[in-house]
């Protein structure tokens, strides 16, 4: 907007610039031929989701022997963190962390082995540069407390894991159902995939501007 004048007793008046969005021709689109992948299930894709199912549904059970912690443990703990070289930390109550599990960084899967129950340690894990980056290329410094050390027990594919969801009398007709919904989904990605190949083959044959303004709107 440029050029406004606004005096008392008289109208306001002013000059405004903008870009018009381009007028696109349509490109020639009958016989236009695109490459999709269709939908395909495989008993693989039913196996994957049926062990996802029994991994949600599984129960962590106390260790009962009296030993100390070790790789593949399922520990609770009370832990609060703060950098070494000071800043901002935190705390949590009762987490649940495996000892081992390759998400972790290595110094805290090593600090947490050997504790014993209502065990209070300070373990330092010094983070990478790849990390949060509240915590990234720092050492922190994690104070734990064992409250606890469970297993993870993982229900079987049979037919009772099927009647506990509650909806099935069988093995079978979970799987049924699980294949039914993977196929329903992989109709719709199909069917997403192919407009979007259509629209940019479409976008390909057709020859246009982009205004500036909407470049930079989209940055």
């Amino acid at each position: 907007v440029e050029e406004v004048k606004l005096e008392e007793g008289q109208p306001m008046s002013f000059k405004a610039v903008f870009e018009t969005l381009p007028l696109i021709e349509l490109p020639d689109w009958k016989g236009l031929r695109v490459t999709a992948q269709g939908p395909a299930v495989v008993e693989e894709d039913v196996d994957k989701e049926v062990d996802r199912l029994r991994e949600e549904a599984a129960r962590y059970d106390p260790v009962d022997e009296a030993r100390p912690t070790q790789a593949g443990d399922y520990v609770l703990l009370d832990l609060a963190w703060k950098p070494v070289d000071g800043g901002k930390g935190g705390h949590d109550e009762n987490a649940l962390i495996e000892i081992g599990n390759a998400g972790n960084h290595a110094d805290m899967n090593k600090g947490l082995e050997g504790l014993s129950l209502a065990e209070t340690r300070d373990i330092e894990v010094a983070w990478g540069e790849d990390a949060a980056p509240q915590i990234a290329g720092k050492t922190v410094r994690y104070t734990v407390t064992l409250k606890g050390i469970k297993k993870k027990v993982v229900p079987d594919a049979d037919d009772e894991f099927a009647k506990d969801l509650g909806e099935f009398d069988s093995l079978a007709a979970l799987r049924d159902r699980i294949r039914q919904q993977l196929q329903a989904a992989e109709e719709r990605r199909a069917d997403r995939e192919t407009k979007g190949a259509l629209v940019e083959a479409l976008v390909a044959k057709a020859d246009f501007e982009v205004p500036e303004a909407l470049v930079e709107r989209h940055m």
